[in-house]
């Protein structure tokens, strides 16, 4: 790799000790590191940092990291910090239409203008209160029990649709 080749490549075409300077690295150390033949990491990004280029990309242009190891990074970070309405928004531009329509349904029945309580209701295992209702507090995913066994009860969901 040709480091200085690269310094002149960043935008504005600096010299090694402009570059430096716009980094805030000593001048003494980016030439020492140039002697040796190699950046390291941490100039190599400080530099594009700089020089508004971002540092992974630089990173692989100078051969610290192949274009592999920086494909995906974060996603599942991304995801972790997305908002309800981001992850629906993503979910509903992924939706194949032309599937939904098959079944008589359109993604926007399904929830065409979700509520911010929607959206934001905090995870836990409590069902968000009804309006009417201020003390419910039903955990999700609580299934009332007739006292029938569940093949009888079963038949019975059967019958209704019949």
């Amino acid at each position: 790799m040709d480091y200085r080749a690269w310094i002149a490549a960043l935008p504005g075409h600096p010299t090694q000790t402009e570059a430096g300077d716009a980094a805030g690295i000593d001048r003494s150390t980016v030439s020492r590191q140039l002697k040796r033949g190699a950046l390291s990491m941490e100039v190599v990004a400080a530099m594009a940092r700089a020089h508004g280029v971002k540092p992974a990309d630089a990173l692989v242009q100078t051969g610290h990291l192949l274009p592999g190891d920086i494909e995906g990074v974060g996603i599942e970070e991304a995801l972790r910090r997305a908002t309800n309405r981001q992850l629906f928004d993503e979910i509903e531009s992924r939706a194949d239409m032309e599937a939904t329509a098959m079944f008589g349904k359109s993604i926007g029945v399904i929830n065409p203008t979700p509520t911010a309580e929607v959206l934001d209701f905090p995870s836990n295992d409590r069902v968000p209160p009804r309006p009417d209702d201020e003390d419910n507090d039903t955990p999700l995913g609580a299934v009332a029990y007739s006292g029938e066994d569940e093949d009888a009860q079963r038949q019975k969901e059967d019958s209704d649709f019949d």
